[in-house]
């Protein structure tokens, strides 16, 4: 049983939990999901005591297991080291599962395992994860980190996208009736006005008026009920103005050449043979054409960013070739490498006007400043998203992308998606993140595996 009561930590100055409550029992699967830098790896180190509250209580009961985000080992990939590291924690029989973006690097059969080995623990697991799939297919219940507090839902992220998505419905709604209302308000306060314009140029006909003071009288009572009603219509207008406009998603699209639009190979690989310990693959042989999508498809181990980085010169291959068009440009993005200058900021480096590029930045969710200081200041999540806005807005006819949505949340995710779905030039990329896999589609996939 988990009790978290008014709890609150900050770094330095920053608050990122903020007097934050929540109760769960002592059984089910929780995911835990809310944007980058909103304190949900922060929570998970809380409660596996390596934090200390600034204020506030955590009562958490029996033996607790934490799985943390980062691995490193130079012997396995990614995906066996966090394997390995969960199956001792399964092993170890606890009480309670503080998982930390579990499914990060692990193939198809491994996340799998993992869902199996979640649906037979018999007590709590909490989980941060970006991963719909994943939180689709094991999670009884959903916590939404956001300004600080959390928010308890029933259901998995599918029920949660469904009560966005009904949210949204009702928003437009009141936006859209809110709008009507103050076109009509606004007539009717000109009406008003002009009434009391009226009245003021002596509407009234003092020849009619038994005296002075009986014109004054009308004149006055005149004004009187013209000052109330524009005053009534602008206490209307000023509570409708808080019915904002549901945010509109927009999606950038690069203007390309005739030239680069034209049909032709751009890339051919041949024979590639790569091993290390062990053989990785053996004659792996494509081509890539304009446009096309190609997905590197291969169990952890199987030498995916290996072939990525034999393809952009950084490795040698045992033997086989890459031959990419004279004149192809290309660009490449994994975790941890954006190819930016850290220094600098997006505005002195992207081919691009800097109108075009505030545009592009305002559809994946950066801002004006965030595209404006150097990017040693932005977060990860950011720093990938400015990576991938770069590749759109320099037009590459190639793009290869490694592991492309690790540690992102899921809005950034379906940015980056939705970005590079509209992308005109061909991307090569390597994925387990299904949801991205269809957003992109795949003309070819190439697989990996041991004998060829």
């Amino acid at each position: 049983m988990l009790k978290i009561s008014n709890l609150s930590f900050s770094y330095g100055s920053e608050t990122i939990l903020d007097r934050l409550s929540l109760n769960l029992p002592g059984r089910g699967l929780v995911a835990i999901i809310g944007d980058n830098g909103a304190g949900k790896t922060t929570l998970l180190r809380l409660l596996a005591g390596q934090l200390t509250p600034d204020d506030g209580s955590i009562r958490l009961t029996g033996r607790v297991g934490y799985l943390p985000q980062d691995h490193h080992d130079d012997t396995l990939s990614g995906g066996e080291v966090v394997r390995a590291k969960l199956r001792e924690l399964f092993e170890a029989h606890h009480d309670c599962l503080l998982l930390d973006e579990p499914t990060n690097n692990l193939d198809a059969r491994a996340r799998q395992w993992l869902v199996d080995e979640l649906r037979r623990f018999d007590g709590l697991a909490i989980i941060v994860s970006h991963d719909r799939r994943f939180i689709d297919a094991m999670a009884s219940s959903l916590v939404v980190i956001k300004a600080g507090k959390a928010k308890l839902y029933g259901g998995n992220y599918g029920d949660y996208q469904e009560r966005i998505k009904q949210a949204e419905t009702e928003q437009w709604g009141e936006y859209t009736k809110a709008r009507l209302e103050r076109k009509r308000l606004n007539k009717r306060m000109t009406m008003a006005r002009s009434r009391a314009h009226k009245t003021e140029n002596k509407h009234f006909d003092r020849l009619k008026c038994e005296s002075k003071m009986g014109f004054n009288n009308a004149k006055n009572a005149t004004q009187s009920r013209a000052g109330k009603e524009i005053r009534a219509v602008k206490t209307r207008l000023d509570q409708l103005a808080d019915i904002e406009k549901p945010i509109v998603r927009k999606t950038y699209r690069a203007n390309f050449t005739a030239e680069q639009l034209g049909d032709r190979q751009i890339l051919a690989v041949d024979g590639l043979t790569k091993s290390y310990r062990k053989s990785l693959f053996r004659g792996i042989s494509f081509t890539v054409r304009t446009g096309e999508r190609v997905r590197i498809i291969g169990d952890n181990g199987a030498g995916k960013t290996t072939l990525l980085r034999i393809i952009i010169g950084q490795l040698a291959p045992d033997s086989g070739t890459v031959k990419i068009t004279t004149g192809v440009r290309y660009g490449y993005v994994a975790q941890g490498v954006y190819g930016l200058d850290l220094g600098r900021n997006l505005l002195s480096q992207a081919d691009a006007e800097a109108g075009e590029i505030y545009q592009a930045a305002s559809t994946m969710d950066l801002s004006p400043i965030a595209v404006a200081v150097p990017l040693n200041q932005l977060s990860r999540g950011q720093l990938t998203k400015m990576a991938v806005l770069k590749l759109i807005l320099d037009r590459l006819d190639l793009i290869i992308l490694d592991e492309l949505t690790n540690h992102l949340d899921i809005r950034a995710r379906e940015n980056i998606e939705r970005a590079l779905a509209e992308y005109p030039g061909a991307i090569i990329y390597a994925t387990h993140d299904e949801v991205l896999a269809q957003a992109l589609g795949a003309d070819k996939q190439v697989i990996l595996s041991t004998s060829g």
